[in-house]
């Protein structure tokens, strides 16, 4: 993922050491940065909890406070975690440069040179530069509308990207142009055909098709699907915890059908429901199951039944992960019905 790219860029190499990541995020991500981090082998070191977004500068103010509280000398080098930056040695080399101004008491920016005018963030515009290398700014523009983007263009200030087509596994474009095609589930396969300007993106879940010119415009679609009450809009397909994920994969007024991956030696809570009932049928691994005060194994191609508010639980005892098909039945579905008795990761 980038997530996962942003996070090996900031390893230690030759003549750069850096100290294990420390991870600002929202609660709904905490699972995915750990189990991300450790995947590609790096220490997942502290991780920050956003109580709600409130975008970049109060993250980094947070992270400030908790690395000057731990070490009074720390040098934090901030880094968005959905960048692209493939010249990795590059990188670092800028990164030993800004190490030097900062050892003078300084702060470092890093930046790219523009290939365009972006009217999603806005534009400086600099006169040419001297022959002593300092750059005089001659205006700034914060998001400007589309009109002036487009003068600028057509002075020649900038060039427009390249036309090219960008797709993910699991895509097939056809007679396409500057078009990007994602598909976000290894069993659906998306199709372009003829496309132009496009980008489609299928999830599980949704859809998101929509013309390049109107990318800065997504986080509107979001604002405006929540409005609607739309549920994709803040529940996600797959569900990340401690103790590993589950994700939906049908549900109605009176059942739903999961599938859950315990990771080896993890295990769920002590748990009872109100208003369910759940068959549980192991398809990979073998399953420790508690109910009530019985205790057994369960192991592929085994099933057991949890009636309505016994006292159970599921542990994974293996090596290897345990993946089962949970079905639930009742009046009331939602996760908010669970009485935790005992948790190791001390949920309430």
């Amino acid at each position: 993922s980038l997530f996962q790219a942003s996070a090996q860029r900031l390893t230690s190499s030759e003549g750069l050491s850096f100290a294990a990541p420390l991870t600002m995020t929202n609660a709904d991500f905490r699972f995915i940065v750990v189990e991300q981090l450790q995947a590609i082998g790096i220490e997942p070191g502290a991780i920050l909890i956003e109580p709600e977004t409130k975008n970049t500068a109060p993250a980094i103010l947070a992270a400030c406070l908790y690395a000057v509280a731990q070490d009074r000398d720390a040098i934090l080098l901030v880094a968005p975690s959905d960048h692209v930056i493939p010249q990795v040695a590059a990188f670092h080399a800028a990164i030993a440069l800004g190490l030097d101004q900062v050892a003078q008491g300084k702060m470092v920016t890093f930046g790219i040179t523009p290939t365009r005018v972006e009217t999603g963030y806005g534009y400086l515009e600099l006169d040419a530069l001297p022959k002593d290398g300092a750059v005089a700014l001659k205006s700034f523009v914060e998001k400007p509308d589309s009109q002036s983007a487009a003068k600028m263009i057509e002075a020649g200030q900038q060039s427009p990207d390249a036309a090219g087509i960008v797709t993910s596994e699991n895509v097939t474009a056809i007679k396409c142009t500057n078009t990007l095609l994602r598909s976000e589930h290894g069993d659906q396969h998306l199709v372009g055909l003829g496309l132009e300007n496009i980008i489609a993106v299928a999830m599980p879940d949704a859809v998101l098709v929509a013309d390049m010119s109107k990318a800065q415009e997504v986080k509107q679609v979001v604002t405006r699907l929540k409005t609607g009450g739309v549920h994709q809009a803040e529940t996600f397909p797959k569900d990340h915890r401690p103790w590993g994920w589950f994700e939906t994969l049908a549900i109605r007024g009176r059942f739903q059908v999961k599938r859950i991956l315990v990771n080896p030696g993890a295990s769920l809570s002590l748990q009872s429901h109100h208003h369910r009932s759940e068959h549980w049928i192991v398809v990979e691994g073998t399953a420790k199951v508690t109910i009530n005060e019985a205790v057994k194994i369960v192991t592929e191609g085994q099933s057991v039944y949890i009636p309505l508010g016994a006292v159970h639980r599921m542990q994974n005892p293996g090596k290897m992960p345990m993946v089962l098909i949970e079905v639930q039945t009742g009046a009331y579905l939602g996760e908010d019905d669970i009485i935790r008795y005992e948790d190791h990761y001390a949920r309430s």
